[in-house]
This record gives C-alpha cells, sequence and structure tokens, in this order.
C-alpha cells in the first residue's frame, strides 16, 4: 500500500499556479468501498475485538422483533450478515450487585486486542429512566479473554458526562493505547479530544495523558480538541500513518481524514462515500475496523434497517 497525503488544494494552487485555473479540484478519496449487506436489528456501538484465533463484535444497543424491544450491552463472535449471526445475552460487560439493570445501562464504545491477548473495552455507565432521559454516571474499562470472560474493575476512568471518552480506541505501535473523548456542544455538534494510556496499564486513571494542543499533560482539564464540529471519529493506523472517518454534520456523506500522528493535526475531510440516507437524521455511528471493513447505522424508510457493512479497497 502507498502513503496517501494530501495538500491543501490552496497550498497547491500557490505550488503549480497554472494548474488550478479558477476552479480548485476536489481532492481524491484514497480509497474506493463496495456496500455489500446489512445486518437487521443492530442500532449502535458495533466496534470489534480481533483475537488471533476470533474476532468479538461488541454492540451497545440492538433491536428486537417489532421495534419495541431494546437489548443493550450484548456480543457475538459471528459474522453480521451471516446466517450464524445470534446475538449472545445481554451483559456482554457483567453488572455489580448492587447496579440495577433496569435502571442501569451499560453502554460499550469502542476498544482493541492489546499484544498479550487482552482485549480492551471502554464503555459508558447510564443512569436510565427513558432513551431522552439519562445521565451518563462516566466511562469505564473492561478486560476480555480470548475466551469470552470479561473482568469489569470497580473504579471508573472518568466520571460525570462532560467527559465522553470510550471513541475511536486503538492500540499503537508505539506501545500505547489512544482513545478519544467527545462531548456535545450544541445539538449533534461534538468537539472531541485526545488520551493516551500505556499499554497494559489502562485501569489506572492516573497512567492516562492528554494532548493539550502542544504536549502531553497528566491532566483532564488540559486536553485541546482535536476535532471540532465533528461527530465521534473512528481512528486506525493505516499505512505509517493514521487514518480518521466520521459523518459529515447534518448530512450521510461520511469523511476521511489524514495524520501523521494520532493526535493531529488533521487533514480536512474529504468524503469518502455517501451512506444509505435513514428515514430520520443521518447516517451515524461509522466504525472502520482492524480489517478494513466499515460499518454505519442508517435505517431507511425502504429496505433493511441496521448496521450497513462496506469494504473499503485503499488506492
Amino acid at each position: 500500500m502507498s502513503k496517501h497525503t494530501w495538500i491543501a488544494p490552496s497550498l497547491a494552487c500557490a505550488i503549480i499556479a497554472s494548474a488550478c485555473g479558477d476552479a480548485t479540484p476536489e481532492p481524491e478519496p484514497p480509497a474506493t468501498v463496495e456496500q455489500t449487506c446489512v445486518q437487521d436489528g443492530v442500532t449502535s456501538g458495533a466496534f470489534t475485538l480481533n483475537f488471533p484465533d476470533k474476532r468479538i463484535w461488541v454492540f451497545s444497543e440492538t433491536v428486537l422483533n417489532d421495534g419495541t424491544l431494546f437489548l443493550s450491552n450484548t456480543a457475538t463472535e459471528a459474522t453480521p450478515c451471516s446466517s450464524e449471526f445470534i446475538l449472545g445475552p445481554p451483559a456482554f460487560i457483567p453488572f455489580f450487585d448492587d447496579e440495577d439493570p433496569g435502571a442501569t445501562r451499560i453502554w460499550p464504545r469502542g476498544g482493541y486486542v492489546r499484544p498479550d491477548g487482552v482485549g480492551v473495552v471502554y464503555y459508558d455507565k447510564i443512569d436510565f429512566r427513558g432513551y431522552f432521559d439519562f445521565d451518563v454516571v462516566g466511562t469505564g474499562v473492561a478486560f476480555v479473554d480470548a475466551d469470552g470472560t470479561v473482568d469489569r474493575p470497580d473504579a471508573l476512568i472518568w466520571e460525570g458526562q462532560g467527559q465522553g471518552y470510550g471513541h475511536g480506541a486503538f492500540a499503537d505501535s508505539d506501545g500505547n493505547g489512544y482513545v478519544f473523548g467527545c462531548r456535545n456542544v450544541d445539538t449533534f455538534i461534538q468537539r472531541c479530544r485526545s488520551a493516551r494510556v500505556p499499554v497494559g496499564q489502562e485501569a489506572d486513571p492516573a497512567a492516562y495523558a492528554y494532548f493539550d494542543g502542544s504536549a502531553w499533560s497528566p491532566s483532564a482539564d488540559a486536553a485541546a480538541t482535536v476535532f471540532d464540529g465533528t461527530l465521534a471519529p473512528t481512528v486506525r493506523p493505516h499505512d505509517g500513518a493514521y487514518v480518521a472517518l466520521h459523518p459529515d454534520l447534518f448530512s450521510n456523506d461520511i469523511l476521511i481524514r489524514t495524520s501523521d500522528r494520532p493526535e493531529g493535526p488533521w487533514s480536512s475531510g474529504i468524503v469518502l462515500f455517501t451512506g444509505v440516507r435513514p428515514d430520520q437524521f443521518w447516517v451515524r455511528d461509522v466504525v472502520l475496523h482492524d480489517d478494513d471493513l466499515l460499518t454505519y447505522f442508517s435505517a431507511p424508510t425502504s429496505g433493511p434497517r441496521g448496521l450497513h457493512n462496506v469494504r473499503v479497497e485503499w488506492k
């Protein structure tokens, strides 16, 4: 694979003045996509833990039967769109004895498998009264063995609903795990910050550092915005650099950005492809998996409603 570098159109025109004329051409996306299938029912989450001999799909929410029964915090080893795709029982991440599953929800947000073969899952703990009436207690981390056994430490990593960490998590070759925290600043508009932690120390809140715009700080309050005005990104290493994908605001376009470092600076987004239009709002929950499979959620007026699977072919 070749490394993809984008130059801002204005800079390209300054370098080669005669090449642009009056119109600035749109940059070409670095990949082509093929939308392959839709798994009915999955409504949010859908990231993967890739162990050496199997993959575990983890979901925040799924809808069953006629659309009135929701199931939270589930997982399966089956591939979406296959005849074997059956969700495991709820409570993939276990509840504590003092938690009422009716009033508490566990919503997995993202994760990765460490080099030592342990899966890391970031999740939100929710005080749940309804889908439009809930509070985020905080974000914790759980650990998954290859046999599916899950250990959930008692303490949360971040408390309160203003942090939003858990998205876009991945383990990098530099020995750190990276995770992004996105919080709402307006309706549908988020600002996202970056944290990192030495791989193997994910359960220790004091081990995390936060990018402050120029360096890594031990203070979460110092974290600078690295994605502004976007929905939560999915971030992955790619060909010696990094790619981030997310839905465009108020659009079904899925944008791609690049950076030489996990914390940025990130390039401007260009359209990779346009997702299937849902009957309300826009596509969401875009996730790029480790084997260049991309998934997103859409519920169109006609056609399957659920997890759309897209194969990415890098140029």
